[in-house]
């Protein structure tokens, strides 16, 4: 009987090891389209595993230290490939074996321009806002220093195209189609082109490794089980689309 009791108390114990509060952070407002539809999507996968999910918001690189260094779990989105983008300078944070969905990052402007390659933005000055990985290693390598402008966040970004500051704001298609939306000031911009498709998933502090296994489990099943999808189509109504 002694030994019943110790496998139960063991099977309790690892049961109650994942019975707790979860709190990822992220760099973009909570009410834009990417942490739209991945906190509930999140917020369901962690349920299912018996955990309380919360999500914060940061400005992206103070983010980043907060889910890195363990003082939060988890960072909301990031692309694919951000241990590459980001010089391997975050190796803490594990990624979540399961898409989160793709965004496309467009080319904004208030200029008539024709874009075909980062080339034809070579005589102008280009904005995107702070802590987008891909974007400070993609522009560098076609424009000089003196023509990038790194925003606080794409708000500040398309105020500075507003203001003549910068030629053209690269932002996430539907997120540029939104601010465009919603403040009026913005009214003489226009979405130049949609140009890079991204890949975008949760990561994980490595003190919840096993956790990591279970949540990208889970989350398969909620593609398969239709719950993935009712979620991301009940934020798309509540958004402007291309």
């Amino acid at each position: 009987m002694k030994w019943i009791l110790s496998i139960i108390i063991i099977l309790l114990f690892s049961r109650a090891s994942f019975a707790q509060n979860i709190t990822f952070t992220g760099g973009q407002p909570l009410n834009q389209y990417s942490p739209s539809i991945i906190v509930p999507i999140l917020t369901e996968a962690f349920k299912r595993n018996g955990i309380k999910f919360k999500a914060v918001h940061h400005p992206s690189l103070r983010s980043l230290v907060y889910s890195s260094t363990g003082q939060l779990d988890g960072e909301l989105h990031r692309v694919y490939d951000f241990y590459d983008v980001s010089d391997g300078k975050y190796p803490d944070l594990i990624r979540i074996e399961s898409e989160m969905l793709t965004i496309w990052f467009a080319v904004f402007s208030n200029k008539k321009i024709i874009f075909n390659t980062w080339d034809d933005l070579k005589e102008y000055k280009v904005s995107y806002s702070r802590g987008k990985k891909i974007l400070q290693k993609i522009l560098p390598q076609f424009l000089p220093k003196e023509q990038i402008l790194v925003a606080n966040n794409d708000t500040h970004a398309f105020k500075m195209l507003s203001d003549g500051v910068v030629d053209i704001v690269v932002s996430g298609s539907r997120l540029g189609d939104h601010l465009l939306e919603i403040f009026p000031q913005f009214s003489s911009i226009t979405k130049v082109k949609k140009v890079i498709p991204v890949r975008m998933y949760s990561y994980i502090h490595k003190k919840h490794k096993q956790l990591a296994i279970n949540i990208a489990d889970t989350l398969e099943q909620m593609k398969k089980d239709g719950s993935y999808a009712s979620i991301v189509d009940a934020v798309n109504t509540s958004f402007v689309f291309d």
